[in-house]
């Protein structure tokens, strides 16, 4: 068993060449990067030097060390600060204000969010396994926790989620602030990279939690999203999938909480027609967002070739940045095809009177299902075959005689943490797709794989029998 001492010394090591690991580390799974062009490094910027920082970033440092010399002392070291920079952050949020603003006694916003980011982190980083994750879109709950029980929040609710709410309430005073300058945003007038990032963190939060996003978040403009890029046309889209999720959680709850459906005097037959009604509404808007992301396919379709290698199909991208938006763009896609299989579900189990609003009956339901369930399998296997590259175990060589590329698929070669992260979203939406049956297995298999790579704890859940369900 190691000692303090020589855990001390140890995360000395951990702690100097860990920031410029951590800040990168904001491609991790809430904070991914899809940066396609260069960009000066995070971490030479001054908020690095931060002492605060300093003691968020401890805490992690040592709880990744506990897991890899399974050092219980480490383990209790970390828990100990970590609970020392809560009440800190606890001080520091409750002093926030309006006034305050963009800096809250001398602190960069930069600082407070990537402060939320190392405790959130931390907090998966130390969830056990043994803990189930029941992180459901529960029907009749617009916060997507299962039946909304007091038990089912405590052991279902994943604790960094209210480290994720907390960087929302950061934002806000961060984009109220700039309202009362006249629209001036940050230093330069440009918002930070880390600000950007957070509102993506935030969005696959609410993804994930069935939630729907608060307005001032919609548009990208205030978070310098808005120069029409590929990148900012995806941001875009993918807002538009976030409402989409949080709409379709339980269509025929959320009508029956509406004017006059709670009447005694409101028929059965009326509360179908309602429920029906909404659950059209919202299928017809998941069919927009899909064929919107297939527009956007067809400006950046990145796949130079379908290439076999070890008897299985594997993608090639020009670049690694192109082969990880290449995948948040079918993580959308796949999100899209669930919920228009949630609504016709719905239709055909919930709504006898479906057919009565004019819409869906439940042979066209259970036909319209069949096809949708066709293209998720088949956005299932590209993305599937996009992994390999991600994972930097896809070699390609030339033969400048023949002009031919070949490809060999090293499953062996371990990826480096870097490369794991990047694909920790989109695998952690593909293995809570129930639907896909065959395929979700093996992507519960490989994110709990890239738990064991990068640290994060809570990922090696997806192994278990609780895992997200979409």
């Amino acid at each position: 068993m190691k000692t303090l001492t020589q855990v001390d010394n140890a995360s000395d090591r951990v702690g100097r060449g860990a920031a410029d690991d951590f800040i990168s580390s904001l491609t991790e799974t809430y904070l991914p990067t899809l940066t396609l062009s260069s960009s000066p490094s995070l971490s030479t910027y001054q908020f690095i030097n931060s002492t605060l920082l300093e003691k968020a970033l401890t805490p992690l440092a040592l709880a990744y060390f506990a897991r890899a010399q399974n050092c219980p002392s480490a383990r209790t070291e970390a828990a100990r600060a970590y609970s020392a920079v809560l009440r800190e952050a606890r001080s520091i949020f409750a002093s926030m204000s309006l006034a305050t603003g963009a800096r809250i006694d001398g602190i960069g916003i930069d600082v407070l969010l990537l402060m939320i980011f190392f405790m959130s982190r931390y907090e998966d980083t130390v969830h056990p396994r043994s803990v189930s994750l029941r992180f459901r879109g529960g029907a009749g709950n617009p916060r997507g926790s299962g039946n909304g029980s007091p038990k089912e929040l405590r052991s279902g609710m994943l604790a960094s989620c209210a480290h994720q709410d907390g960087a929302v309430a950061v934002l806000r005073v961060w984009v109220d602030a700039c309202r009362c300058r006249g629209g001036h945003i940050g230093s330069g007038g440009i918002p930070s990279e880390v600000v950007k990032l957070t509102r993506r963190a935030v969005m696959r939060s609410a993804l994930m939690r069935g939630m729907m996003l608060p307005e001032w978040m919609h548009s990208g403009e205030v978070f310098g999203e808005a120069t029409g890029g590929v990148e900012e046309r995806l941001d875009a889209l993918a807002v538009r999938v976030v409402e989409l999720r949080g709409r379709s959680v339980a269509p025929g709850f959320r009508v029956a909480d509406g004017a006059g459906a709670g009447s005694a005097q409101t028929s059965c037959e009326e509360r179908w027609i309602g429920a029906a009604a909404a659950a059209k509404r919202v299928y017809s808007e998941g069919n927009r967002v899909r064929s919107a992301l297939e527009a956007w396919k067809g400006e950046v379709d990145w796949i130079q070739r379908e290439m076999v290698a070890a008897k299985e199909k594997v993608y090639y991208f020009p670049t690694l940045a192109q082969a990880v938006l290449w995948c948040h763009y079918l993580t959308l896609a796949m999100l899209s095809e669930s919920v228009c299989l949630r609504v016709l579900k719905f239709v055909k189990h919930e709504i006898a009177g479906s057919g009565a609003a004019g819409w869906c009956d439940h042979l066209a339901a259970r036909d319209l299902a069949a096809a949708h369930e066709v293209d998720l399998k088949t956005l299932a296997r590209q993305l599937m075959a996009s992994v390999p590259f991600v994972l930097g175990q896809v070699h390609i060589t030339e033969n400048a005689a023949w002009g031919v590329r070949n490809a060999t698929w090293d499953k062996t070669l371990p990826p480096s943490p870097y490369r794991a992260s990047l694909l920790v979203w989109p695998l952690t939406v593909a293995s809570g797709i129930d639907r896909l049956e065959e395929q979700q297995r093996w992507f519960k298999a490989q994110l709990g794989y890239l738990g064991r790579v990068t640290g994060v704890g809570v990922l090696e859940c997806a192994e278990g029998e609780e895992w997200l369900t979409f």
